[in-house]
């Protein structure tokens, strides 16, 4: 005879449906370095920010290395941290 099993209240999923919304979640963080950073910084933060365990999807951007008309629009609409 098999014993039954206790109540435990349902846990939320995460489903395909909640991946695909997800995932359209992009946050760009622009960044202006005080001083010249190598490409293997940028590489090691670009991997720090990959790993957080987050749903949102994070694109790094150099300010020093954006055009002009992106930099005004950055400045213009973006959210200082």
């Amino acid at each position: 005879m098999r014993r039954p099993r206790p109540h435990r209240p349902p846990r939320p999923r995460l489903g395909t449906e909640d991946r695909a919304t997800a995932s359209l979640i992009r946050i760009a963080l622009a960044v202006l370095p005080g001083r010249e950073v190598s490409i293997s910084d940028w590489g090691r933060l670009r991997e720090h920010i990959e790993d957080l365990r987050t749903l949102y999807t994070f694109d790094l951007v150099d300010m020093t290395e954006v055009s002009d008309e992106l930099r005004k629009e950055i400045e213009s609409e973006g959210i200082p941290l």
